[in-house]
């Protein structure tokens, strides 16, 4: 499994996480090389998007070894606003494009939604969808549904356009069930939350270097959130 970093949330409920039980090698793109390459069976790449993933799916097609990617978020459509644009266009300019060639040349492509499903067929015919799910054979919880009247969401800036999208019909579900109790958690989610009954909101503080909390930029519509699960 080649991914950015292994203890990321991704590569985790996407990679190794679930599959650990086979036998797995997690790679970090930068420091693999063609041998590691020839002497594996499938070569899984977890959000593949810059250069050093398109040269390690050279090698793999150059030594007969299927590539499986990996997407769940719209790598092709990330809205300005979002952090991890800025990041991507610095190190990679031309990222877009080599995520749609990395695309192109995956003997298989697994993505998330039928949004990014039909999207990523646009590059290459053999697109299926894996839906996130809770791994249940790692982690034996009992199913015990709650009688409790609440309802959480849970996400950073970077998905502020998931509750915009839907900011009016949970406003009017909010108005017409007011013995029902809604819990936001996030950066600062008081302009959402504002004029709601029975509402709570919670912060997840994200510092910079200096300590000091970071600026949040306004949303603008895009499709990215329709690839997210």
């Amino acid at each position: 499994i080649t991914n950015e970093f292994s203890a990321g949330a991704v590569g985790w409920y996407r990679g190794h996480g679930v599959i650990g039980h086979m036998d797995v090698e997690w790679k970090n793109p930068e420091n693999q090389n063609w041998v590691e390459v020839m002497d594996t069976s499938i070569q899984m790449m977890i959000r593949p998007w810059n250069s050093r993933f398109a040269g390690l799916i050279h090698i793999s097609q150059l030594n007969n070894v299927p590539t499986w990617s990996d997407f769940d978020d719209d790598y092709l459509d990330i809205p300005e606003h979002n952090k991890a644009y800025p990041v991507l266009l610095k190190n990679e300019p031309n990222f877009v494009e080599i995520t749609k060639d990395i695309i192109r040349k995956s003997d298989v492509v697994t993505v998330t939604t039928e949004f990014l499903h039909k999207k990523f067929s646009e590059y290459n015919e053999n697109v299926k969808i894996i839906p996130n799910a809770f791994n249940d054979y790692r982690y034996k919880m009992p199913s015990e549904p709650s009688d409790n009247a609440r309802i959480l969401w849970r996400g950073t800036e970077s998905h502020r356009m998931d509750l915009i999208a839907f900011n009016e019909p949970i406003k009017q579900v909010n108005h017409y069930m007011k013995e029902w109790q809604w819990y936001f958690n996030g950066n600062n989610t008081w302009w959402f939350t504002m004029g709601m009954q029975n509402c709570f909101e919670g912060e997840e503080v994200v510092a910079g270097q200096d300590g000091a909390r970071q600026p949040e930029l306004a949303p603008h519509p895009a499709h990215f959130g329709r690839g997210e699960a």
